[in-house]
């Protein structure tokens, strides 16, 4: 079975089935899985370059079959994730390095944690943290104005002209 894996340009680990995995440090491992995911790279381009006139014929089908909407003249685009599991944990601390470095916007580190959201997911996620640190910001509050009956309130962002 091993060697089916290494044929087909996979990694025995990333199907379980690798005996040194129990003995092996995290960048060991990663180096093993780097086989896996290059194959799986160059197979995802193979399937998006098929897959892609096969969506435009088939939603040409819908519109003829059952009157929907049809391709018009552009090809669907057909994309993949990057990459098949990613790390929580990494990504996490990814988006802490970035923000830290002030290397990313918020909008930036959503997308990375998140690259499944579309752009309306992201952009309420990003007004929601947005709402949430403006009201932790000690260097922003104002007292007896962002403090109502005990509790404290947002002020409203302008966008900085």
């Amino acid at each position: 079975m091993k060697a089916i894996l290494r044929a087909a340009g996979y990694s025995p680990q990333t199907f379980g089935d690798d005996a040194m995995s129990i003995s092996s440090t995290a960048t060991e491992v990663k180096a093993r899985e780097r086989l896996s995911e290059r194959t799986r790279d160059k197979k995802a381009r193979y399937w998006a370059a098929a897959l892609s006139p096969l969506a435009r014929t088939m939603l040409d089908i819908d519109a003829v079959v059952f009157r929907g909407k049809g391709a018009g003249v552009e090809v669907p685009e057909t994309r993949f994730p990057p990459k098949v599991q990613e790390d929580t944990l990494e990504l996490a601390q990814t988006a802490l390095a970035l923000r830290n470095a002030e290397a990313a916007s918020i909008e930036q580190r959503v997308r990375l944690v998140h690259p499944e959201w579309d752009g309306d997911t992201v952009n309420a996620e990003v007004g929601r943290i947005k709402a949430e640190t403006s009201l932790a910001d000690p260097a922003t509050f104002r007292p007896g104005v962002d403090d109502v009956g005990g509790c404290l309130r947002a002020r409203p962002t302008t966008p900085a002209s």
